[in-house]
């Protein structure tokens, strides 16, 4: 039988390690996504818009021989995915994204902060729908 003072001693001895943990996770560079909604419909453009915590998005990347890794410490930049595509483009600010000319239908943009060595940091995917051309022409 466990005494209630042992468990009592030993939550209380891990009670700083998890409080510890949980503001190192909360320090710890991260991408987040503010619009458009997961799984919104849009007509003709997708503008996504996000912001890095704890990171500064600048066209800052790490070229051996050219800089050092410790110099470029607190930036990073986005290798933005479009619909699982092995391909990606890099993304070095905080602008936001503009997708124009997406087929109607369903589409999914992936969203990987990484450091200027380009390692992945931390990712964020979203689904969204561009709607048909509901536009009728006259003749």
């Amino acid at each position: 039988m466990v005494k209630k003072n042992t468990i009592f001693l030993a939550m209380l001895f891990t009670l700083p390690m998890v409080t510890q943990a949980k503001a190192e996770d909360a320090l710890k560079p991260h991408i987040v996504i503010d619009s458009p909604a997961n799984a919104q419909v849009l007509k003709k453009a997708a503008i996504i818009q996000f912001h890095a915590e704890n990171i500064k998005l600048a066209p800052v990347y790490f070229i051996p021989g050219r800089n050092e890794k410790k110099d470029l410490k607190g930036f990073g930049h986005l290798h933005v995915y479009l619909d699982g595509q092995a391909w990606h483009w890099v993304h070095g600010g905080e602008d936001p994204l503009v997708l124009v000319g997406l087929a109607p239908g369903e589409h999914k943009i992936q969203l990987e902060l990484a450091e200027p060595d380009h390692a992945p940091i931390d990712s964020q995917t979203l689904t969204f729908t561009i709607a048909g051309d509901n536009t009728s022409h006259a003749h």
